[in-house]
């Protein structure tokens, strides 16, 4: 291809360039045939306004403010771009809304009980347990479910104490008997069923004094704890 040839391709390109953009500007002109003049505005300030054409501060050729595309109120100021060029440049419009922002962070991390909602077991008395309900870590119990069965010399000794206060009928010694027991951790219910039965209870029930789970077990059946082990 000589030199003239290539000149002739860049004079056409340049033309077709310039014609597209004219029909652009002239497309605009179009949709704005009809309707009303309102004033004119300078194009680098739009708070500068005329009731006719003319040149702006700087020189520049006021542009016209057509009915419909005025500013929404006093000291607004508007911006109309035509539809074609709003597709054409790929402008996206959503509707406003309120939501939460949240970033995923992927990380070590090690998860431990909370103290203040953790029981420890222990009982008041030396024994054995005879009976463990509770096999492993982890298991879930509910308040009041049973954990083991212990037997106690003491607390044996204790529970035929009371009994023969309340046969000879010495309400200072039933007492004081009674007020024993619970200091051994009997419950109330325990102690009224032994009352009613008039029979001493071998096993002591110990139960759950809440829900949760078991993070740690340090007995077994069979195992003898004092007061100072964590069952």
């Amino acid at each position: 291809m000589n030199k003239r040839s290539i000149l002739a391709v860049v004079i056409l390109a340049l033309g077709i360039g310039a014609g597209y953009g004219i029909a652009q500007l002239g497309g605009g002109h179009d949709q704005d045939q009809g309707k009303k003049i309102l004033y004119w505005v300078a194009p680098m300030d739009p708070n500068y306004r005329s009731d006719k054409p003319g040149k702006s501060p700087m020189g520049m050729d006021l542009i016209p403010v057509y009915e419909g595309q005025e500013p929404g109120g006093e000291g607004e100021s508007a911006l109309t771009i035509n539809p074609a060029v709003v597709n054409t440049i790929g402008v996206r419009t959503a509707q406003v809304s309120r939501d939460t922002l949240y970033r995923e962070i992927e990380t070590v991390g090690f998860i431990s009980p909370d103290e203040d909602k953790t029981s420890h077991v222990h009982v008041r008395v030396e024994g054995w347990i005879e009976r463990l309900r509770i096999k492993t870590e982890g298991e879930r119990v509910k308040k009041g479910d049973l954990i083991f069965e212990m037997y106690a010399p003491s607390l044996v000794n204790a529970q035929t104490e009371y009994l023969q206060a309340l046969r000879i009928g010495q309400t200072k010694l039933s007492n004081a008997a009674r007020e024993r027991l619970a200091a051994f951790n009997m419950t109330d219910a325990q102690i009224d069923r032994l009352t009613k039965s008039g029979k001493v209870e071998q096993l002591i029930e110990v139960r759950a004094p809440q829900d949760g789970y078991v993070t740690e077990l340090n007995v077994g059946e069979g195992m003898f704890i004092r007061p100072e082990t964590t069952v």
